[in-house]
């Protein structure tokens, strides 16, 4: 929400962090999501805070109901295969409030699915589909990114079958740098700068802080956060 504001003030996404972000230094998040918001005003910003994710989530359901409906032709296993999805804790968690988790998920089902179905029909749609999906990861959450390039590496050793899903996350990538590249040289930054920060076994504070970051959970007291703050931010 406070990228959003300073998007719709400045008209352009920021180059530093600002105001109250847990680490200081470059802007590397992934601005689909403040720049979407950017669009409305901060009454309806508030509202979409509130409606945005489970929103989305609820069109996440339904395309596992519609996928697995059309896989099986079982609209029983469509039906049980959606509750799954609906009543996962984690889903319940994560939507309670607004994150661009809920729409990486989304283009990463939708990527993977609209791959995976090109591989086996041959029909080019079904590609586009997929990078359209997987660039728009890229624009959106850092984590959902990973995911996709982790699956890409994952499906190498069966890639006569699956070199669809080998190609789509190099590929998208390298289109969203086409697209934005001084941007996506930022965003890249900071995946490694958490590759990093999360290979610092021996750092508690940093591995805490990280989780927070990611998780949106706080196990440390305030002085320990201003702590842990100031010293990532010399050391980034």
């Amino acid at each position: 929400m406070l990228a959003a504001e300073y998007i719709r003030k400045h008209r352009k996404i920021p180059d530093k962090s600002i105001d109250n972000y847990l680490f200081a230094g470059s802007f590397d998040y992934p601005p689909l999501l403040p720049v979407f918001l950017a669009m409305f005003p901060k009454s309806a910003r508030l509202f979409l805070q509130a409606v945005l994710s489970p929103l989305i989530e609820a069109c996440h359901g339904v395309l596992v109901f519609v996928l697995v409906r059309y896989w099986t032709d079982n609209v029983t296993a469509a039906i049980f295969s959606q509750l799954i999805f609906a009543l996962v804790p984690i889903t319940a968690l994560e939507n309670s409030q607004l994150t661009a988790r809920t729409p990486g998920s989304l283009f990463l089902t939708m990527s993977l699915v609209s791959v995976t179905v090109y591989t086996s029909s041959g029909f080019w749609p079904w590609f586009g589909i997929a990078l359209a999906a997987a660039v728009l990861i890229h624009f959106t959450h850092k984590m959902a990114s990973q995911a996709l390039m982790l699956f890409s590496l994952l499906a190498v050793p069966v890639l006569p079958w699956m070199w669809g899903v080998v190609v789509i996350g190099p590929l998208s990538l390298l289109v969203a740098f086409i697209l934005a590249p001084k941007l996506m040289r930022r965003i890249l930054t900071g995946h490694f700068a958490i590759l990093r920060d999360l290979c610092d076994w021996q750092n508690p504070i940093r591995w805490l802080l990280q989780l927070e970051q990611i998780h949106g959970f706080c196990w440390l007291s305030r002085p320990q956060l201003h702590a842990g703050r100031e010293h990532l931010s010399r050391n980034r």
